[in-house]
Formats: C-alpha cells, sequence, structure tokens
C-alpha cells in the first residue's frame, strides 16, 4: 500500500529531539525528509546516549539516534556561509516542508525567515518549533525540555507533594508532546493548502505546550482565582483511582474512575464482597477515609 506521505518532501534544520522527532514521523508514513546537520561532529544526537548517562544505558547502538533520525537523508551545510544557505534555499524551492528549530535571531542570522525562504516557493509549509515562541521578551532565549517545558511551564511544580523535592523530568518527555503539536500543525496545513494552493507558517513551542497540557489547571485557577488543587494520596475522595505500594516492594495503580459504577466488581475482585454494601463506603466522598 503507498504510503499516505509519499511525493512529501521535507527540509528540517535543528537537533536535539522536539522538531526532528515530528521529521522522523513523516518519513515512516513516506514523506522524502532531509536532514541538516553542521559540518564536523554532526548532529549532537548522534552521540547523545554516551553523553546522558542520568537518562540512558550505554550501548554501541545509539538507539536515541534511531529513535529520532531514522527514515531520512543528511548532509552537512555551513549554515553561516552565503553558499550553504543558497543550498538550503535551493532545496526548500523545491520542497512543501521546511521545519526547525531556529530562533527569531538565528533566522535573521541564516537569511532563513519565513520571508526568504516563502519568496522562492510561495507554497511551502515553514514549521518553526522554538522553546518560548516567536515573540516576547524570551523569543531568543534557548529551552529546552527539562526548563522550558517541565520547570518554567509550572508542570514539575504540579508532580511532586508539597514536602517532597521536584522530581526529575524523564527524557524528552515534554519534546515528545510538543513534536505531536507541531505535526499536528503541519499535516493542517498541507491539508489547507490541499484545498487553497497557500502555504503558511506553523509555530509551536515547548512552553506553549506545557501551558496547553495544564489546561485543566490553568483554566481552573482563571475561573476561580484559587491556585490549582494538587492532590495527594492520602486525600484523594476515589480510593479505587490511586496508586498503593505492594508486598513485593513494587506500586500498583487502580484507575476506575467512575468509581459508583466499579465499586462492586472491585470487591469481587479482591474476594472482599462484605465491603460492597458497607456505611464506610456507600459513596465515594467518604471513600476519602478508606485511603
Amino acid at each position: 500500500m503507498t504510503k499516505a506521505l509519499e511525493g512529501i518532501k521535507v527540509v528540517e534544520i535543528g537537533a536535539a529531539v522536539a522538531m526532528p522527532i515530528a521529521g522522523m514521523l513523516m518519513g515512516s508514513w513516506g514523506a522524502d525528509v532531509v536532514h541538516v546537520e553542521a559540518p564536523g561532529e554532526g548532529d549532537m544526537q548522534r552521540y547523545s546516549s554516551h553523553r546522558l548517562g542520568a537518562w540512558t544505558q550505554y550501548s554501541e547502538i545509539n538507539y536515541l539516534w534511531e529513535h529520532v533520525d531514522r527514515n531520512k537523508k543528511s548532509i552537512c551545510i555551513n549554515l553561516a556561509s552565503p553558499e550553504g544557505q543558497e543550498i538550503i534555499h535551493k532545496l526548500c524551492a523545491e520542497a512543501d516542508v521546511f521545519m526547525n528549530n531556529l530562533r527569531p535571531y538565528e533566522m535573521q542570522k541564516f537569511n532563513l525567515t519565513y520571508e526568504a525562504i516563502s519568496a522562492r516557493n510561495p507554497k511551502i509549509i515553514y514549521a518553526n518549533l522554538t522553546g518560548y515562541g516567536l515573540q516576547g521578551p524570551e523569543k531568543n532565549s534557548g529551552g529546552y525540555d527539562s526548563v522550558a517545558f517541565w520547570a518554567r511551564s509550572g508542570v514539575m511544580e504540579m508532580m511532586h507533594d508539597p514536602d517532597t523535592a521536584p522530581n526529575i523530568s524523564r527524557g524528552a518527555y515534554g519534546d515528545s508532546v510538543t513534536s505531536l503539536s507541531l505535526l499536528a500543525g503541519v499535516m493542517t496545513a498541507l491539508f489547507a493548502r490541499e484545498r487553497t494552493g497557500i502555504g503558511q507558517q506553523v509555530e509551536v513551542s515547548l512552553y506553549n505546550t506545557a501551558a496547553w497540557v495544564l489546561g485543566f489547571d490553568i483554566t481552573g485557577c482563571l475561573v476561580t482565582g484559587k491556585d490549582a488543587p494538587r492532590p495527594q494520596r492520602k486525600s484523594m475522595a476515589n480510593p479505587i483511582r490511586n496508586h498503593y505500594p505492594t508486598k513485593d516492594n513494587r506500586w500498583i495503580m487502580l484507575g476506575m474512575t467512575n468509581a459508583q459504577t466499579y465499586w462492586p466488581e472491585f470487591c469481587r475482585a479482591i474476594d472482599r464482597p462484605e465491603l460492597q454494601n458497607d456505611p464506610k463506603f456507600v459513596t465515594s466522598t467518604r471513600g476519602k477515609k478508606t485511603v
């Protein structure tokens, strides 16, 4: 069967994870993706699994590179040189999508702004991913997953009990979520171009995506004027939507959000049918005493 994106050409500039992983997915769907790397060492991802000891296990196989940059062709280009910039412009003149994680000052420095690229190819989709977006006082600031997505947004603060230190973020977790936002924007822009014949610019950021992930909390704060609650194990109202330690020093997660519906079945599953109609557990409001 023909892959959905066969015939679509993508040029991407940028290392790390959040932007390139969207190109990897497009490549897996049949797109022809050219990944631009810096002369010399090449993309930092070629060596990341040997340098991120806190997040990775050492292996002769660079599985981080395979995860992020498979399904692509690679080319080394010096973006600081006029000759290198001209090569990028020629590639983009025949491309459908130009994906990058350049900050505004870098777009100007390397002559790779949306205006410059679209002047040669008005139908191109120009997709940009940064730490903090293309506007505002931090538009030119660098931003990795651990800071722009986790720490600055408040995600990290909401993910631990008040009397404990914040958790270390998982590697590329926020990158992966943000890459899907970028991919959704690119695919929507391609669909719109199919209908109208007009290209456009797509922009996402790690920080803004994290704000979207916190949508329940943020909208609650805006509506009520109060801080978002931080549920803890011992204060959860629903005892069968919580996590518990086991005898073998592991944890088990119960995910029965509709407690009234699943309570009888749960009692039978744990061989405690007498709890089903126990007055202490009649409602989920009282159920919080059981945690």
